[in-house]
């Protein structure tokens, strides 16, 4: 009798532990959020085939490719794989911009991210850990067109990435096109698709 008490605790605590763990990842994204300074990040063209894949839009940012700075040249292994620093700025259009990659945790910079990355032909490869915007499934088909349109018809349509950053890490609020998030852009193009029909 004592042993089977002694279980239901242990799988209590197994739980306790679970539940714990789990609330620990979502109150550090959440504080991301709602602390972190949110930058604009284009969004480039991909591959049509290789778009969607599942539940998630599969996200590619035109600013992953930074040139490195003669000065820096010698820093970091050419080619390997190295956790680097990205030290963030705002472009003249309002979109966010890799001021500068550097291999140790920047002291002064109010926004950083801690990325992949990979020097190849004298320029920073870097690897974005946000590369996917998970969505509701019935939404998953015309979310792929409409984002696939509004990357292909940049001067048409604006596509961006709303990233929430605050010390090094990152998380994905939102993806918006023409200041309006997909989720809602998507509503009313499945709106108009079926005023169509009538």
């Amino acid at each position: 009798m004592k042993n089977r008490y002694w279980i239901i605790i242990a799988f209590a605590l197994t739980c306790l532990v679970q539940i714990f763990a789990i609330g620990k990842v979502i109150y550090a994204k959440e504080k991301i959020i709602s602390k972190g300074t949110v930058y604009k990040f284009d969004l480039q063209p991909v591959d049509p085939l290789d778009l969607f894949r599942g539940k998630y839009i599969d996200l590619r940012f035109s600013s992953t490719i930074v040139e490195i700075p003669a000065e820096d040249m010698e820093e970091g292994d050419y080619r390997q794989r190295q956790i680097v620093f990205a030290e963030l700025d705002t472009d003249s259009l309002g979109y966010a911009r890799i001021s500068k990659v550097q291999l140790s945790r920047p002291e002064n910079a109010s926004d950083y991210l801690e990325v992949e990355g990979r020097k190849y032909d004298n320029k920073w490869h870097l690897s974005f850990p946000f590369d996917r915007f998970y969505m509701e499934e019935s939404k998953a088909f015309p979310a792929e067109k409409l984002y696939q349109r509004s990357v292909r018809e940049r001067n048409e349509m604006d596509a961006y990435a709303l990233i929430a950053v605050r010390n090094g890490q990152a998380v994905i609020k939102d993806v918006e096109i023409d200041g309006v998030p997909i989720h809602e852009a998507v509503r009313r193009e499945m709106e108009k698709e079926a005023q169509k029909k009538r």
